[in-house]
């Protein structure tokens, strides 16, 4: 409950005004009567996480302490990251593009929860790695992105980060993602909306903002220099502010399909927003929340994904009517062959009387469509698929296989397994107290 909830709810049942700091302090009491103390939380911590890994191997769990002056025993909690095996394996299935984003931790001991999610064949938002750290900063995004890198990429190429351009993160890619001495090959793109959302900070311009919004997600160059040159005549300052960034950062006519058409971080915070309510809880309980969450996850796609194959699918669902639709929409295109052995074909889209019609090229022997959109997405677009119905092609070999069905299965393959209760937990030997500068 949000405190001004119970602060109204205080009043319909009891007729009675608290104080917001009276309503905060009895939900810390009502949170504390169901997940525990706070500073047990942090003690109980390696123990919940060991017994994750003894139940769940390969899942990973990475640590980063400190020792104060008065203790150099028991260690004093800074970072930790942890990432579940099934989402480990899983990932090898999606597309190879990780969202990040942060959200802060309320409660007795702030902080900052990362979240790194990917999205799978089917269009869903799947939870792929989470650290709790004392805030966003250098040190704590190079902790989260070097541990992705190591456990979870592993020796994977060519894959992409969306993040927000906040110093922080782009220092942190530059040292753990982007630096050429690690023998990796990695992308980085920024968040549109977050490019926009600086964009509009600077110049305060709805007008100018929705213009390169336009220009960040058109598929074409044509058309994205196209909004640039009315930006430009609108406000020269604008257009310089958006020229400073390479274009390939931000627009996805330059990326070069290495975005697979996600535009923004919003998947991480869409998660984010799950775990909304968990952020006020102690840690053990918040880290429990999100391997509950994945639990059920992975229950219902699974079962879905089941379905999807009794019913015969080529694709996961969405990617099956996203391909019908496409079907449909190009049966209607004209087309007109130029070298049909090598199936290079104009794909007339419009008829408008009068007026010229609107024309793409399709060379199925590259394969390219003029559109740009097979290049971002990696399937075929619609005037693809009207050239492979005029000649009786099968478009699921022009389809990336990580869209098909029977590789989408094998992302619900690995499975978790229930945590036993915390009377059989083994003692790793070794307490955690809580960062005591973060303490309200």
């Amino acid at each position: 409950m949000l405190i001004k909830n119970v602060i109204e709810d205080i009043k319909k049942t009891m007729n009675y005004s608290i104080s917001y700091k009276k309503a905060w302090h009895a939900r810390a009491k009502a949170i504390k009567m169901v997940f525990g103390d706070w500073d047990e939380s942090y003690r109980q911590l390696p123990k919940f996480m060991h017994a994750l890994q003894t139940s769940n191997p390969g899942t990973i769990v990475t640590w980063k302490h400190r020792y104060t002056g008065h203790t150099t025993i028991m260690p004093v909690f800074h970072f930790v990251f942890w990432s579940f095996k099934p989402v480990i394996d899983g990932f090898r299935y999606c597309r190879p593009v990780i969202t990040i984003d942060g959200i802060f931790l309320y409660g007795k001991y702030t902080g900052a929860l990362l979240v790194a999610t990917i999205v799978t064949a089917n269009g869903k938002i799947l939870p792929l790695a989470f650290a709790v750290v004392d805030r966003e900063s250098l040190e704590s995004w190079s902790f989260f992105i070097q541990n992705i890198k190591e456990h979870i990429v592993m020796d994977r190429q060519g894959v992409t980060l969306i993040s927000d351009r906040a110093e922080s993160i782009l220092a942190a890619m530059r040292r753990h993602w982007l630096n050429p001495s690690l023998q990796f090959v990695g992308y980085h793109r920024h968040c549109l909306r977050h490019v926009c959302s600086n964009f509009n900070t600077h110049f305060k311009n709805k007008e100018l903002k929705q213009l390169l919004w336009k220009a960040g997600s058109a598929d074409q160059r044509r058309k994205c220099n196209g909004y640039l040159d009315q930006i430009q005549e609108i406000n020269q300052e604008a257009i310089n502010w958006v020229h400073k960034m390479n274009p390939e950062d931000w627009a996805l006519a330059y990326d070069g399909g290495y975005r697979w058409g996600v535009l923004t971080s919003n998947d991480a915070e869409c998660f984010n927003s799950v775990l909304k309510g968990a952020r006020n809880l102690p840690i053990s309980a918040m880290v429990e929340f999100t391997f509950r969450q994945l639990v059920k996850y992975f229950d219902e796609m699974g079962a879905q994904a089941e379905t999807d194959v009794r019913n015969e699918f080529q694709y996961p669902r969405e990617m099956q009517r996203t391909m019908e639709e496409g079907i449909a929409r190009g049966n209607t295109f004209k087309l007109i062959s130029y070298d049909r052995p090598r199936r290079v074909f104009e794909v007339q889209t419009s008829f408008r009387r009068g007026r010229d019609c609107n024309r793409q090229i399709v060379r199925m022997n590259q394969p390219t469509c003029s559109c740009g959109k097979y290049e971002i997405r990696h399937y075929p677009c619609s005037h693809m698929l009207a050239v492979m119905s005029e000649c009786g092609d099968n478009p699921f070999q022009y389809v990336d296989p990580i869209f098909r069905l029977p590789v989408y299965m094998k992302v619900w393959e690995t499975k978790f397994n229930p945590i036993p209760h915390q009377v059989y937990w083994d003692d790793p030997q070794w307490n955690l107290l809580p960062n005591e500068v973060r303490l309200r």
